[in-house]
């Protein structure tokens, strides 16, 4: 009886290259042993590079990215290194190189890598490594980069024209290193900043930002974040909420931002905050001048069954009040506190939500008790 056709096998190179493209890439490599007619297909195909993975320490060994890397014949489309352990820590050398790690280098620092690579990452193990300059020279199809504990070399010169997407964690960085990086990105549309230390301020300047993320640093005694002219960025998101830790010294400040439309979590763990003119210190207005005619979508932290910081910061949002119909607030209590205060503050919350004309409310707790509470289900509700 004759064997069934290989109708797999028989597809042309493009195909099958695509095919193990989307492979792990071990699982890729592995196709080389298939048949002859394999044997090839892995080596010329884009490649897809994902040599560890976030949370585990099964990374593949340098010296076998290194081989990948230099014998591969096809394009480079994805390089995703994780865990990459710091020299320093290999040689119980407190010792870093300031022109930069040598490895890296010689992974992503040649044209025939970045000409036409469109995601990479890269990411240490340990803090302390600085990324060679290499890895920011002109990158013409680069369109997503992530960047966690390490630290950027000294006169950055950065050379992305198509990045839309940069994730930065943990990094050692300063403003004139955050101002190189933004004007060598002119397509740039999506910044995350994630407890990156090495500055007290970074001051934001972009004609193509539409989000900007912020997670502030507890290795720092205070810091600020100005976004000084973001004419179209439409959501700011200040994601430092951190449930029973006191507050530390974070100043967010809105020079110009006209479009902007979610702005949150707004919380006491922000000393300070300004939009405009108008001042918040730990969401009590100290000042109040300035609305924010945009604002459709406002995420508020609050602790306790006092409403009125939350009544001082929707009275500044004239979006809020004006577009009933859109108009969204996202209202959450903070936990440590027993489930009845927290269903007595929602209650006012929503309550106070539906007086300013926000028909879209959108109230969080971890308790089904507190969600039937908050729908009058329970005789305790008052």
């Amino acid at each position: 009886m004759a064997a069934a056709p290989d109708l797999i096998s028989n597809q042309p190179d493009a195909v099958l290259g695509t095919i193990v493209s989307l492979l792990p890439t071990k699982d890729g490599c592995r196709t080389q042993v298939l048949s002859r007619r394999w044997r090839h297909i892995w080596r010329s195909a884009p490649l897809n590079l994902a040599a560890g993975r976030r949370g585990w320490n099964g990374r593949l060994p340098d010296y076998n990215i290194s081989k990948i890397l230099s014998s591969h014949l096809g394009p480079f489309r994805r390089i995703h290194i994780i865990g990459i352990d710091p020299l320093w820590y290999r040689t119980r050398w407190d010792v870093i190189n300031e022109s930069g790690d040598t490895r890296v280098d010689s992974w992503v620092g040649s044209w025939d890598i970045v000409a036409g690579l469109e995601v990479l990452d890269l990411c240490y193990s340990y803090h302390g490594e600085v990324l060679p300059p290499s890895v920011f020279r002109l990158a013409p199809a680069l369109r997503v980069a992530s960047f966690t504990r390490c630290r950027l070399p000294a006169n950055l010169a950065v050379d992305f024209p198509c990045l839309e997407r940069l994730s930065l964690y943990s990094v050692t960085l300063t403003e004139e290193a955050l101002r190189a990086v933004l004007s060598g990105c002119p397509a740039l549309k999506s910044l995350l900043l994630e407890k990156n230390v090495g500055f007290e301020c970074l001051r934001i300047s972009s004609p193509t930002l539409r989000s900007i993320g912020f997670y502030y640093s507890r290795a720092l005694k205070a810091q600020e974040l100005v976004i000084h002219d973001a004419p179209i960025l439409d959501r700011l998101l200040l994601l430092d909420l951190d449930y029973g830790c006191p507050p530390f010294r974070t100043t967010i400040r809105l020079v110009h931002a006209p479009k902007l439309k979610i702005l949150g979590w707004v919380s006491k763990s922000m000393s300070q905050l300004h939009l405009g003119t108008t001042v918040f210190q730990n969401m009590i207005a100290a000042s109040l001048t300035t609305i924010m005619p945009a604002v459709k979508v406002l995420a508020l932290e609050y602790v306790g069954p006092d409403l009125d910081p939350v009544l001082d910061i929707l009275s500044g949002s004239e979006g809020l009040r004006r577009t009933f119909p859109s108009g969204h607030v996202c209202l959450s209590p903070n936990p440590k506190f027993g489930f009845v205060a927290e269903a007595i503050a929602m209650r006012e919350g929503l309550a106070l939500a539906n007086r300013m004309g926000c028909t879209n409310v959108e109230a969080e707790s971890d308790s089904m008790d507190i969600v039937h509470a908050c729908m009058g289900e329970e005789a305790w509700w008052g």
